[in-house]
C-alpha cells in the first residue's frame, strides 16, 4: 500500500510516524509466527551471521557470571554459548520458535517458550536481562520494558542493543520504529535507572549499535510492586461492586414486583435513615485502622469495642428515637416497625468493621471484594428464596432483603 506513495514522502512517514507506516505497510502481510520461525533458525543455526562475541564479550565484563541471567529472543542461543565459554553457568532463553526452545534445552539452557512483549518468567527472577536486536521489532514497547523490570532482581542490569540510527520501517518492514542515540536513552529513562547508551560495532556486522546500559534500583522494585497492587486492587474492587450491583439490581427489581407503590415508599423512606445513619455509625475508625502505625491487639480490640458501642448507639436512636418521630411525622405507624427492624443490620455490620479495614490495609483487595459479594450474594438469595415461597407480607420481604443487604453509605 505505501508504494504508491512518492519515495520522500514515505522516508518522511517513516521517520517521523514510524508506528503509522509499520501498520500501514504490513497491512496486508500475514506477520511471521512461530513455524516462520522455526524454518528460519533451522535454516541459519550454525552460520556466524547469527554470532554476536562483542556483545557476549561487553556483558561478560560487567556481569557476575554467578549470576541469573536471561536472554530475551535468543535466537540460535550464539550470546548463551558464548556467555558459557566465558565461565557463566545460570543461562536461560526466551524464544518464539519451539524448535530453538528445543534444541537449546537439549545444550543444558533454561528455555521458556512465549510471544513478547509478556515474559513468561517469574518476578524478580534474573540478575542480568539481555535484549538483543529486539526492541525494534515491538510494537507495545512499554509493556516489554515493564516485564523486563518485572523480572529482573533490585540492582540487576539490563542489556539492550538495538540499530544505530538505521534499518526504520521504511528498510525493513518487520521493525516498529528507528532509535538514535538521543530517543533512545530517552526511552530508557522511563523505566529503568543509571542509564548510560554506548555506539558499538559487532565483530560480524558492519553497522553500528546502540548499547544501552540500564539498572534496576531497590526503589523502583517498590515503585513497580505498589503500582501492581493498586491496579490489582482496583480491578477486583470494580469487579466485586459491580458484581454485587448486577445480583442486589436484579432481585430488588424482582421483590419490587411483589411491593405495592405504598409499600415501596415506606421501604424507600426507611432506606433514607439508614442510609444517613451509615454515615456517622463507624466514626470514622475503619479508615483510621487502615491508617493507623499501631496495630497492636489491644488496640484493635478498643477498635473494635467502640465501634460496637457506636453501631449499638446508633441502633437504639433509629429504634427508640428516629423511628417514632419519623412514623409521627408521616403520619403512618407502619413505618415505625420498619425503621426498627432495619435498625438492626448495624449490630452485625460492627463485627465486619475491623476484618475488612485489615483486608484493606494489606491490600487485599480480593478477599475483600470476594467477602463483599459472598454477603451481597447470600442476602440477595435468601431474599428471593422467601419471596419465592411467600414468606410474610410483600413489605416484610423488602425490608428483609434491605437488612441483609446492610447499611450503605
Amino acid at each position: 500500500m505505501m508504494n504508491i506513495i512518492p519515495w520522500r514522502m514515505r522516508a518522511a512517514i517513516s521517520e517521523h510516524f514510524p508506528l503509522a507506516y509499520h501498520l500501514t505497510s504490513n497491512l496486508f502481510r500475514k506477520r511471521e509466527g512461530e513455524e516462520y520461525w522455526d524454518k528460519n533458525l533451522a535454516e541459519w543455526w550454525e552460520h556466524d551471521v547469527r554470532r554476536w562475541p562483542t556483545k557476549a564479550k561487553i556483558i561478560s565484563e560487567r556481569c557476575d557470571p554467578a549470576g541469573a541471567l536471561i536472554d530475551i529472543a535468543c535466537g540460535n542461543g550464539s550470546i548463551l554459548r558464548d556467555l558459557r565459554g566465558l565461565g557463566f553457568q545460570n543461562l536461560s532463553g526466551l524464544e518464539i520458535s519451539k524448535y530453538a526452545v528445543n534444541r537449546l534445552r537439549e545444550e543444558g539452557f533454561t528455555m521458556f517458550h512465549g510471544i513478547l512483549p509478556r515474559i513468561p518468567a517469574p518476578n524478580q527472577s534474573f540478575d542480568t536481562v539481555i535484549a538483543s536486536q529486539v526492541l525494534e521489532h515491538i510494537i507495545r514497547r512499554n509493556t516489554f520494558a515493564s516485564e523486563i523490570s518485572r523480572i529482573m532482581n533490585p540492582g540487576g542490569q539490563a542489556f539492550i542493543f538495538v540499530p544505530n540510527d538505521c534499518l526504520g520501517p521504511i528498510d525493513e518492514p518487520e521493525h516498529v520504529i528507528k532509535y538514535n542515540r538521543k530517543t533512545f536513552e530517552l526511552f530508557l529513562k522511563r523505566h529503568f535507572d543509571d542509564v548510560s547508551v554506548d555506539i558499538i560495532k559487532g565483530a560480524n556486522f558492519a553497522m553500528s549499535i546502540l548499547f544501552g546500559h540500564a539498572r534496576k534500583s531497590a526503589k523502583r522494585t517498590a515503585l513497580v510492586s505498589l503500582r501492581s497492587q493498586v491496579l490489582a486492587g482496583l480491578k477486583w474492587t470494580v469487579l466485586g461492586r459491580l458484581s454485587s450491583q448486577v445480583v442486589t439490581w436484579t432481585i430488588t427489581i424482582y421483590v419490587i414486583r411483589l411491593l405495592s407503590p405504598e409499600d415501596y415508599g415506606l421501604m424507600a423512606l426507611a432506606t433514607i435513615f439508614s442510609a444517613l445513619f451509615a454515615l456517622v455509625a463507624e466514626i470514622g475508625l475503619g479508615p483510621t485502622l487502615v491508617q493507623s502505625k499501631d496495630l497492636a491487639p489491644q488496640r484493635l480490640q478498643q477498635i473494635f469495642g467502640l465501634i460496637l458501642l457506636s453501631n449499638g448507639a446508633v441502633c437504639l436512636m433509629m429504634a427508640l428515637l428516629v423511628a417514632p418521630a419519623a412514623a409521627l411525622f408521616f403520619g403512618d405507624a407502619r413505618l415505625e416497625l420498619v425503621i426498627q427492624v432495619i435498625a438492626l443490620q448495624f449490630i452485625p455490620a460492627a463485627f465486619a468493621v475491623v476484618p475488612g479495614a485489615l483486608l484493606e490495609r494489606e491490600m487485599k483487595f480480593r478477599g475483600r471484594a470476594v467477602t463483599d459479594l459472598v454477603s451481597t450474594v447470600g442476602g440477595a438469595f435468601i431474599t428471593l428464596f422467601l419471596a419465592y415461597r411467600g414468606m410474610g407480607y410483600s413489605l416484610w420481604r423488602g425490608v428483609i432483603s434491605q437488612s441483609l443487604s446492610g447499611p450503605s453509605a
